[in-house]
């Protein structure tokens, strides 16, 4: 049933980001909490990195590099080449809005190489 919920906290977390995002930290929080009950470290990667977004768009900038450091730290243990690209777009989104502009770019280029893991050769080639 966890597993379930999650899913829809996902999906319904991306609409609210753009329509409402009180309403989308509202679903954040409860996404994580759901996914630490029931130990599924997927949704708790995608949690944390949800709100940290959430709290760099509130400006709880200290609170939202620990989650989204969190969210790292648990896409690295899985292994998953998406999952860990969307932990460092999180965390480049952190970056640039609190002014670290190269560690931003930096995240944000090492998540588009492992969000496209099969284009890594024409990446390195440039």
């Amino acid at each position: 049933m966890a597993e379930e919920r999650t899913l829809i906290y996902e999906r319904m977390l991306v609409m609210e980001y753009v329509l409402d995002q009180r309403r989308g930290a509202a679903i954040a929080l409860p996404m994580l909490n759901d996914a630490e009950a029931a130990d599924i470290p997927y949704e708790m990667a995608l949690g944390s990195d949800a709100l940290g977004v959430m709290c760099d768009t509130f400006g709880a900038s200290r609170w939202a590099e620990a989650y989204h450091h969190q969210a790292l730290r648990t896409a690295s243990q899985l292994q998953d080449p998406r999952l860990v690209g969307i932990a460092y777009f999180g965390l480049a989104y952190h970056e640039q809005r609190v002014g670290k502009w190269s560690e931003a770019c930096g995240a944000r280029l090492v998540a588009r190489l492992d969000c496209q893991p099969r284009q890594l050769d024409s990446v390195e080639a440039q």
